[in-house]
Formats: structure tokens, C-alpha cells, sequence
């Protein structure tokens, strides 16, 4: 997913052209934003593709979900297909290959590890790491940042375990005259 930030996509590139200039026109007559969403709505409505979920790629992505360490050789094996085919399945389901889908399910699997109150190192471990270097390193190319960046406390006035600094803020002495 990441080869997308910062990107411009045209409509024309995933829509036919002719509607594209079609929409084009009925948002330059549209007398207000409301009028313009409304009608971008009915025109991503129109152009859904339904799709049915393969259900190959369902019961592989769930492998992943469960097992986010699980390689892409031996998930093939498991579900009875070739690696080729199961990417390039996954890909047009998901957009991405079972490799990326297995680092996202990763992160997953960190957020709710970290959230019930586990340790970096137990995290590191169930997830598959190698070591916490690699999981921090994994983190901060899907996230943006490292874990300990995103897990800091929103409020300053909340240590790292989550407890509320009563009396200990640092800054408490700001409000006195």
C-alpha cells in the first residue's frame, strides 16, 4: 500500500473515460457540494464491480490472520495450489501479494498483543520476528513510525504504563501564578 501515498491517481486510469468526462461535467453544473457528493456517490455506486471472495484467498488470508509468520511456499502447500497462483489470487482480491497481507496481519497481531499488555519481546516472539529490531523495523515501514512512537501516551499527563501522573507532571507548576 505504500506505493500509493503521495501518489495521484486519475479516474480515467480506473474508470472508463467517457463516464469519467460524464461525471466531469455533472460536478462542474452542480450548484453546490452537496449536489457534487451526491452525485460522485450514485457514480462510484454505478461503477461497483461486485465480486464474489475467492474462497481460496479467504481461507489463505485467514492461514496469514492466525499465523502471520507463515510462509508463502508452505501456505501453497497447505491449501493445495502453486505459489504463483495464490499471488496472483491474492493480489486481485486484495490488492497485494500474501506476503504484504502477512506483514499487515503482523501489525495486527502487535496492536492487539500490545493492547491486552504484552512485552515488546513476547510480541517479537509470537509474531515471528527474529528479534525486536526486526519487528520495529517491519512496524515503521507499514506504519510511519515505531511502535514506542505510536503506543506513547496521547496526554501528557499519563506515564507509559497508562497510570495518570497526579501531583507528578512535570508541568503541573504551568498553571500557578
Amino acid at each position: 500500500m505504500q506505493e500509493f501515498v503521495n501518489e495521484k491517481i486519475n479516474l480515467s486510469d480506473l474508470f472508463n473515460a467517457g463516464d469519467v468526462s460524464l461525471l466531469e461535467e455533472m460536478l462542474m453544473e452542480a450548484s453546490d457540494s452537496a449536489t457534487r457528493f451526491a452525485r460522485i456517490e450514485s457514480f462510484l455506486l454505478r461503477n461497483l464491480r461486485q465480486r464474489q471472495p475467492d474462497s481460496l484467498v479467504s481461507r489463505a488470508a485467514q492461514y496469514l490472520r492466525r499465523n502471520p509468520a507463515l510462509r508463502v511456499r508452505r501456505l501453497a502447500a497447505q491449501l493445495d495450489v502453486g505459489e504463483r497462483h495464490l499471488s496472483r489470487s491474492f493480489r486481485a482480491m486484495f490488492g497485494a501479494g500474501p506476503k504484504q497481507f502477512a506483514r499487515v496481519a503482523r501489525i495486527e497481531k502487535i496492536f492487539a498483543m500490545r493492547q491486552a499488555g504484552s512485552a515488546w519481546a513476547e510480541i517479537a516472539y509470537a509474531c515471528g520476528f527474529a528479534d525486536q529490531a526486526h519487528m520495529i523495523n517491519d512496524f515503521d515501514a507499514i506504519v510511519g513510525e515505531t511502535p514506542q512512537q505510536f503506543f506513547r501516551p496521547a496526554d501528557l499527563g499519563v506515564d507509559s504504563e497508562g497510570n495518570a501522573l497526579v501531583g507528578q507532571f512535570a508541568g503541573a507548576d504551568f498553571f500557578e501564578a
